[in-house]
This record gives structure tokens, sequence and C-alpha cells, in this order.
């Protein structure tokens, strides 16, 4: 039944005189439209039959999802129309570079290669951020034979009044139009299989050349980009998701080289290059990491910046990234090892229990001077009075002696205000504790001016209040104060 069917379908194919619709064969007297299909698809030139090509490519591309690709370049026409940007892109090779099983000389791995060295005329830097979609040469030829027949089948719609077609001719030409766009539709998803990947492979002795993996698609009625997307998803080619232990590992063996930190950016911009490094679909996938490596208090800890005396500003570990404080990839915030990292908080841990016994002395220093300031008024004027009136001791002590005595310890309390408000900041910030002076630490490390700006202004406008306490406070102890 198969050969029969294949003889049935080459007769109509050169028949002039033979019609088909469905499974239906007939002879008529009138000539059908095939000769005169064949004849213009052989007089179509190579260019018209692959813009053809290349515009139902480009049209595929917009229609169709983009996988988990950022970006999708059908058919570029130069190196600068492909962008060099930090994040994963597709590009699908033109019909003229085919690629076919074995051929390492192809045109296609040509023009990838092209396309991978250069943007422009300035060198390609972010390398790992590209992969190429390559036709079959095999398929190409088929896919090439049936644009030819629609073209030809279009110009006969086109022509049909200079052809002086009548009723049913028109409808067979409109119908075969149909049904070899149709075709071609088919063909087109099923022509770009190659996919190819520039990898380079880590070796004994050091890291190896730039070699290319060409991987073939599986069929499928999903997008192009779409299964492409998922063939270098499952052999690892790319990553949507990425464990902060896998990126400590890789910190480990290429980036700390016995530094205590690394500028973040500089990390980024490495795995952007080199395709010896995993490829991350784009920064979003590394900050996530970077934010979980850091609540995990194991693999590194992340410092907004580091100060002229070597001090991570803004020190992370050990404890989940606010999501509004975030991880940002400049050339200021590190990544900082977590010996080092444990090595500061320890640090700031013995100055605060250092500055907890500074307050307890301060607190002795305000007895002191409490004490003195009483045993200089118990031998005034007024205190000798008292008594010689009769009042009982504990009397003359409350009333007359410890109100004249407690002045300077209203204004020393006032003082210290300050130092308590600055305290704040470490301790919120040391034992993880929800506060303003945990939001500045935060701010600053975000660069969030405005923020900083409003706690200096709360904290302030404090001070001042605490101050005027103090001053309403001298009047209402001591009458002889007035203002």
């Amino acid at each position: 039944v198969a050969v029969f069917n294949d003889a049935l379908s080459q007769l109509s194919d050169r028949l002039t005189y033979l019609y088909r619709q469905d499974r239906r064969y007939w002879y008529d007297t009138r000539p059908n439209l095939r000769r005169t299909v064949s004849e213009r698809a052989q007089q179509l030139a190579e260019d018209e039959v692959e813009r053809e090509i290349e515009r139902r490519l480009r049209e595929a591309t917009r229609r169709g999802d983009r996988g988990g690709f950022r970006g999708v370049h059908p058919c570029p026409a130069a190196s600068s129309d492909v962008p060099d940007e930090a994040m994963v892109r597709l590009v699908l090779l033109a019909p003229g570079a085919a690629h076919a099983d074995g051929d390492t000389g192809s045109a296609a791995l040509t023009a990838a290669r092209d396309l991978l060295a250069d943007r422009g005329s300035s060198p390609r830097r972010r390398q790992n951020m590209l992969a190429f979609l390559a036709p079959d040469r095999e398929a190409m030829e088929g896919l090439a034979q049936e644009a030819r027949r629609f073209l030809a089948w279009k110009s006969v719609v086109r022509d049909r009044e200079a052809l002086n077609l009548d009723t049913h001719q028109r409808r067979e030409a409109a119908g075969g139009e149909k049904a070899s766009d149709g075709t071609m539709r088919l063909r087109l998803n099923e022509a770009w299989r190659w996919l190819l990947v520039p990898v380079q492979h880590v070796l004994p002795d050091g890291v190896g050349g730039l070699v290319w993996e060409p991987m073939p698609l599986a069929g499928g009625a999903d997008a192009l980009a779409v299964r492409a997307w998922e063939r270098m998803r499952s052999s690892e080619h790319v990553i949507p998701e990425w464990s902060p232990a896998l990126l400590a590992m890789e910190m480990e063996r290429w980036f700390w080289r016995g530094r205590p930190h690394v500028p973040v950016k500089q990390v980024w911009d490495a795995m952007c290059a080199y395709c010896y490094l995993p490829r991350l679909r784009d920064e979003s996938v590394f900050t996530a990491s970077i934010r979980a490596g850091v609540a995990s208090g194991d693999s590194f800890g992340y410092a907004a910046s580091v100060s002229a005396q070597g001090r991570y500003e803004g020190l992370i570990f050990g404890v989940p990234v606010d999501a509004a404080a975030g991880v940002y990839v400049d050339a200021e915030s590190v990544l900082v090892r977590p010996e080092a990292a444990r090595a500061q908080l320890e640090a700031e841990r013995r100055r605060s229990a250092a500055a907890g016994m500074e307050a307890g002395a301060g607190a002795a220093t305000l007895a002191r001077i409490v004490r003195s300031s009483m045993l200089e008024v118990l031998h005034s004027d007024y205190v000798r009075t008292a008594r010689a009136k009769g009042l009982r001791e504990y009397t003359v002590v409350l009333r007359h002696v410890f109100r004249t005595s407690v002045l300077p310890l209203f204004t020393l309390v006032g003082l210290q205000f300050s130092t308590v408000l600055g305290g704040s900041v470490y301790m919120e910030w040391i034992f993880n504790i929800p506060g303003m002076g945990r939001w500045v630490v935060e701010a600053v490390g975000q660069r969030d001016f405005i923020v900083i700006q409003g706690i200096v202004v709360f904290f302030g406008a404090w001070f001042l209040i605490i101050t005027l306490i103090v001053d309403l406070a001298y009047a209402w102890v001591d009458p002889r104060i007035r203002y």
C-alpha cells in the first residue's frame, strides 16, 4: 500500500491532467496547475528562497515562546546585532549556515565562531552567555524545496487574473498554497535541530581551549527556543537555579586564592566571560545563590564595601539577607571568606561586651558624683537650719539635700542618652534585633541616603527633646532656678 500511495503521489506531481483532492484521484480534460507551479519553482533565485525562510524564522521567533532565554536573535546580519550582555541569549543561525553530524568545519560552526569572537569591531567580553541553533544540512534541502513550491503557488494565486484561471483552478491554487504553507511550517520547526554550545574543559594541567558541543534537539511542536532551552537545562549547559554550595566550591577553586575577600562584580564578570565556569541564566540566579549562601553561615559572607582600615562595612553572615536590602553586583560589594567574617563579628561582639562594662562603670561614676555633691550640700547653712528646726534626718536628706545634689546627675544622664542611641546601632546589628539601629546599617549598605538622613534627623530630634526635658527638670527639682 505504501508503494502504491507513493506512486500515486509522484504521478500527481508530474502528470498534467491528473487531479488529486484528499484521497481521490481522477483525470480531467483541463490541465492542472502543477506543471506551472513546478516551472515557476525552478525559476526562483536562491536569495529569494532564503529570504522567505528567514522571514518565517523571524515570524516564528516573534510569536513563539523564548523558553528561559533572555533574548532570541534569528539570522543576525552582523555580529553587532547580537548584544554583549550578562544574560543567556540564543542565536538562530541563517539558512546558509547549516551543520551536519560529525562535520567539524561546517558553515554553522564557522558562523558561530565569528559571532562569539567579536561584537562589531570589539572583542566580545561575555562569551559564556551565548548559545547557537543551526539548521541541519539535509533537512535544509527539503525545506528549500518546499519554500520554492510555496512561493510558486503564491505567485499563481497572485497572477490568477493574468493566467485566466477558472473557479476550479483558483480553488486548486488556494488549496495548494495553504497546504504548502502548513508543510513549510512543519519542516521549518524540524530543520533547526543542532544546538551549538561553546565550552572549555578543565584539565589536570589547566583549562583547555574553546571547543563546541553539537547537541541534536528532540522533535516536538514546541517553539525552537523552548526546545533549545530544555536541552541546555537538562544537560546543565545553563543553570536557572544554583546551589550556594556549588558557588562556594567555585570560589574555593578559582577566586579566593588566599585572599580574604573578592569583589562580587569580579566573580560575576568572570562567570559571564569564561566558558569553563557554570553558565547562569542571568544575574538574578547569581544574587539568589549569594543570599542563600550568606544565610547558611557556612559558605561565605557579604559586605557592602571595605573601609580603608580593612573593616567590612555592612557585613552579613549567618543571617537571612533582607529582601529590601538585597545583594548588589558592583565594584564595592565583596564576598567574604567565612573565617574573615567570623573574625570580624567576634571582634564586634568583644567590643560590645566592653561597651557594656563601660556602661556599668558609668553608673558607678554617676553614683560617685551624686555622693560628692551630697557631702558638699550636707554642710550648707540651710541644712543646719532644717536640723535645728527639729526635722527628721530622713526628711532633711531627701527633701533638702538630695533634690539639690541631683542636678549634676540630670546633666550627665542627658549627655549619656547620645551614647545609648549610638550603642543601639551596634546591639541591634550584632544580635539581629529589628530596630532603627539595624535599619540605618542596612541603609548605609544600600547607599539609601533618604533613609540615612531621616534616621539621623530622628535621632537628633530625640537628643534635643531629652536636652529640653533635662533643662525643665532643673526648675522642677530646684525652685531657685527660673527661666
